[in-house]
This record gives structure tokens, sequence and C-alpha cells, in this order.
């Protein structure tokens, strides 16, 4: 069975761990690789050649709207999921305009 590559872009690590370790639990995806920060997302991005990207919508570091830009200019078949905890409606829609492929909530009412 093919399974789905993802990259996981998460500045929190416990967040960021939970989220690999959920996603590697499914027998048809494998998280490649993870980033938590730094200039590095574009390269790993390339390198790795996943199909999925989830990126965290709050990252302190850099403007998602410009890495989105650029990841879907270089690896234009990825498909580039936001996750935000309490993200303003404006975000997302920047977001999505950048060509992010759809958004998801981090909230849990467990």
């Amino acid at each position: 069975m093919k399974k789905i590559k993802i990259l996981v872009i998460e500045d929190n690590r416990v967040l960021r761990d939970d989220i690999t370790t959920m996603l590697n639990e499914q027998a048809d995806m494998h998280v490649v690789a993870t980033i938590g920060s730094g200039n590095n997302v574009l390269l790993k991005a390339i390198q790795k050649k996943p199909h999925v990207i989830l990126m965290d919508v709050g990252l302190k570091y850099f403007k998602e709207a410009s890495v989105v830009e650029s990841i879907k200019k270089n690896i234009p078949e990825a498909k580039l999921i936001g996750m935000g905890l309490l993200p303003l409606q404006a975000d997302i829609v920047e977001f999505v305009e950048a060509g992010a492929s759809g958004f998801i909530l981090q909230k849990c009412d467990c």
C-alpha cells in the first residue's frame, strides 16, 4: 500500500510529536519530516516531497502566507492544510488565498 507522505510544521514540540504519532498510527499515512521553526521549511519540503503539509497558522518566526506561496510554486502537487487553535477569519482567508487547500481547527472538546 502506498502511504501518504506528510510534513508537519508546528512550533509546539508536544503538539508536533502528538500529531506525528497519531498520523503514523494510520496504515496509509507516514510523517516524513517535522519542522518546529526556522527558515528550512521550503528546503525540507523540496527534499521530502510530501503529498500533504500540515502547517500551524500561528508560527512565530515567519509569515505563513509567503511560505505557502513558496511551497506551491516549488511543489505544486503538495496539498497544504492550515491548522490553528483560535485563528482569525482573515488569517484563514489569507492562508487559503495564498494557495492552501484547506484549514482545520486544533480544538478538541474531549
